[in-house]
């Protein structure tokens, strides 16, 4: 109460006068209402103070829903833009799809082409490689010596060792006579063509009349015209023999294995070996020995070439391992004689420096 009169002291003091009950009716009376000054705005000039006042409140409402209309066209004129943008994705995805369902199509058709190209190789090598093993037996089977008949004569079978009937069949079957009886009896009374045909590889050189035979202690030597010689003279043996390690030279050639051949032409090839030059190694493999296929096989990998020498004393359980094999290393050389073994020997190896 106190606050009340102190702010009723104040107010006389400026010279405001409490409101009383009749000066709050004739105020009511003396101002118009709100609709009264509505009413006076649509059918005259006139306008209450409090029509005034409530002119920029119904502005504002109608600014307020102007910008609220702008507002929705702006998002409306977006969304369509958005909606334009989206439909432009659309149809780049379903161009893209298009490609990506074409490009897997296309892969499919590589993949299908790839498999059957696969195949046809697969049957081409599996072709290349049966015709390599026929080629191997074929030159297998002419490298062989083809014995005679069992039934075959004396003669015949001596013919077919290179031995012409008269005075060479009889210096050969004297010989093996003088040095060998046993087992020349035993391959003529048995009849056994081709225990005789190996007696008479093994045992008999044919050489020309001023060739000297080394080992010859371990032969008969048979003398021949020279174009019919075996052994070679020893000038001869040596050109080919420099001919021979200037081919593996050339091809990069260290290490040969020589399978078969008979014990006399073994022995010259090493003293061939031990005289000549020193960085090509040789390996003699007898003819007449059955060869393990564990050990052929470690010829053949530690060799660069493996020669099967043909004409010469060799038995197949020997060759066959090594001709089985199907490997490139594995050449067949069809000659008898040194030198000419040598020559093809050459030939097949590569072209030698002359």
């Amino acid at each position: 109460m106190a606050n009340d009169d102190e702010f009723a002291a104040l107010m006389d003091g400026i010279g405001v006068k409490p409101l009383t009950a009749d000066l709050k009716q004739r105020e009511t009376a003396r101002r118009p209402s709100l609709n009264t000054a509505a009413e006076g705005q649509l059918t005259g000039p006139r306008r209450s103070a409090a029509a005034d006042r409530a002119q920029p409140s119904v502005t504002a409402r109608h600014a307020a829903a102007a910008a609220a209309h702008e507002r929705h066209d702006a998002v409306a004129t977006q969304l369509l833009t958005e909606q334009g943008k989206l439909a432009v994705a659309e149809r780049r995805n379903a161009t893209l799809q298009s490609d990506l369902d074409k490009l897997r199509s296309d892969l499919d058709a590589a993949r299908l082409e790839l498999v059957a190209l696969q195949t046809e190789s697969t049957k081409l090598r599996q072709s290349r490689d049966q015709l390599a093993h026929e080629r191997t037996v074929l030159q297998r089977r002419l490298a062989e010596t083809k014995p005679p008949p069992v039934a075959a004569t004396v003669v015949a079978v001596f013919s077919a060792r290179g031995l012409h009937p008269g005075a060479e069949q009889e210096a050969a079957l004297g010989g093996l006579a003088a040095r060998w009886p046993a087992e020349l009896l035993a391959a003529v009374e048995s009849a056994d063509a081709v225990a005789l045909t190996r007696l008479l590889q093994r045992r008999v050189v044919l050489a020309g009349a001023g060739v000297a035979v080394v080992d010859a202690d371990d032969c008969v030597v048979v003398r021949v015209a020279d174009d019919r010689c075996e052994y070679g003279g020893a000038s001869d043996v040596a050109a080919a023999w420099r001919r021979f390690v200037s081919a593996c030279a050339a091809a990069g050639v260290s290490t040969v294995t020589v399978v078969g051949g008979t014990p006399v032409y073994r022995r010259r090839l090493k003293s061939l070996v031990k005289t000549g030059d020193r960085r090509l190694k040789m390996r003699l493999i007898a003819g007449d020995q059955r060869r393990p296929k564990h050990k052929a096989a470690t010829d053949i990998r530690t060799s660069d070439r493996v020669l099967i020498w043909g004409g010469t004393e060799l038995d197949h359980s020997v060759s066959g391992p090594y001709t089985d094999s199907r490997s490139p290393k594995v050449t067949a050389i069809a000659h008898r004689g040194i030198t000419g073994m040598l020559d093809l020997a050459a030939a097949a190896i590569g072209p030698a420096d002359s």
